[in-house]
């Protein structure tokens, strides 16, 4: 809950501010405009679509300069600064005052940052009332105070692509998001009691698994969120869903594709575990003698399923490991088979979904799949009212012989 955004991107439309939502709609949080670069970006009918089309008070922290091609940088209308970015990997930045050309505008979305503001912040309304100087660090206590109280939602703008407007987003996500002490304590289940659980170092040890991944150097991952307490590699933790003890052997940070080893994870922070072998998404992990439980994640029900077998009779093996793999990995993804038709059925959210299950099959385990429509295994069905099957044995072998007469009635459906 340090982040809840999502990001906006121009879709290929007839109308210029159309969008598309990826991710959960929300008017929480923040949001993030990603396609400045795009042809027929306009931001500020996204802007304008954000509060018609999910009922946010979305109010913009910075503004594009330029669009489609011509981007080429923002203008934070916090610091009121000009950022340029000088190269298109938008590694190097030039901070800069605001161009006199790019001042009318500027100041006109000033205005509208601080008349938004200056709604929730008494303070703050009585200075610009006044025309009184504001300062950076009150504009930001105020636009904190108002995203915590769902009153406004900051909007920030840029380009993933190209790294462009990012770092501000990210510098928005510190100033702005709540951290795990701005927010209420963990609930869990202990012994069939509700227990709270305050997010400090000195708490007992409470962390919730929510992602595995396999790693070709490491082996797997278990993505760890600590609410409390702090964990520590080398220790002993119990798998309080599974009533299982373990031990954990390294911890890491993740950075991209680059990891971090660390001794310790404390309330709050996020990391990869290396040696909970039994533990998968969902799980609880506290200290040996707890045996607290938090809320489980809850996740969708597969709403697709395709039949899969392997191109070569020879890679059965492997494509019973990688399934495996994978459906520890993501429990939207199910692997199943049908005991009629023998066939191996994978389900999952959707057609991408599964098209992306295949590929990595191929790419990270070396299984060439064919897929296809699950088969129906059609059963005959006998439509007349009242059947009646007779059948008749007799055997003469010498001595005694065997008969019997047998009739069996069908009933009607």
């Amino acid at each position: 809950q340090a982040l809840n955004a999502f990001v906006l991107k121009r879709a290929p439309a007839k109308n210029r501010t159309d969008f598309v939502l990826e991710g959960r709609v929300t008017n929480r949080g923040a949001q993030f405009f990603d396609g400045n670069r795009l042809a027929g970006a306009n931001f500020y009918g996204v802007v304008e679509s954000i509060a018609h089309e999910l009922g946010s008070n979305a109010v913009p922290l910075v503004i594009p300069i330029g669009c489609e091609k011509e981007f080429r940088g923002i203008i934070d209308l916090v610091e009121y600064q000009a950022i340029f970015y000088d190269q298109d990997d938008g590694m190097i930045q030039t901070v800069k005052d605001v161009p006199p050309e790019l001042q009318e505008e500027a100041d006109k979305w000033r205005k509208n940052l601080l008349e938004k503001v200056s709604e929730t912040d008494e303070k703050l309304l009585d200075k610009f009332c006044a025309d009184e100087p504001i300062t950076v660090e009150e504009l930001r206590a105020a636009i904190r105070n108002a995203t915590f109280q769902h009153k406004i939602c900051p909007v920030f703008c840029g380009s993933a692509f190209k790294n462009k407007g990012i770092q501000r987003l990210l510098d928005g996500v510190i100033y702005y998001l709540p951290s795990p002490l701005d927010l209420p304590p963990t609930k869990g289940m202990r012994d069939g009691v509700e227990i709270e659980q305050p997010a400090a170092d000195d708490a007992p040890l409470t962390a919730l698994a929510f992602k595995i991944m396999a790693d070709k150097h490491i082996g797997k991952l278990v993505f760890t969120r600590v609410y409390a307490g702090v964990l520590r590699a080398g220790t002993y933790v119990l798998n309080s869903t599974k009533d299982k003890k373990q031990r954990v052997g390294r911890l890491v940070k993740m950075h991209a594709n680059r990891q971090e080893m660390v001794d310790e994870l404390c309330a709050g922070e996020i990391g990869a575990v290396v040696g909970l072998a039994d533990t998968i998404t969902g799980d609880t992990i506290c200290g040996e003698d707890d045996n607290l439980i938090l809320e489980a994640i809850e996740f969708p029900s597969p709403v697709l399923s395709i039949a899969v077998s392997p191109h070569e009779r020879a890679d059965r093996d492997k494509l019973s490991k990688g399934l495996a793999r994978l459906a520890e990995e993501d429990p939207t993804f199910i692997v199943g088979s049908d005991p009629e038709t023998e066939e191996t059925l994978i389900s999952g959210m959707g057609e991408l979904h599964l098209e992306i299950i295949v590929d990595r099959l191929k790419r990270e385990y070396g299984v060439n799949v064919d897929t296809g429509a699950p088969q129906v295994a059609y059963r005959e069905t006998a439509r007349a009212p009242q059947v009646e099957h007779r059948l008749r044995y007799a055997k003469q072998s010498g001595g005694r012989g065997q008969f019997a007469s047998a009739n069996c009635p069908r009933p009607p459906d």
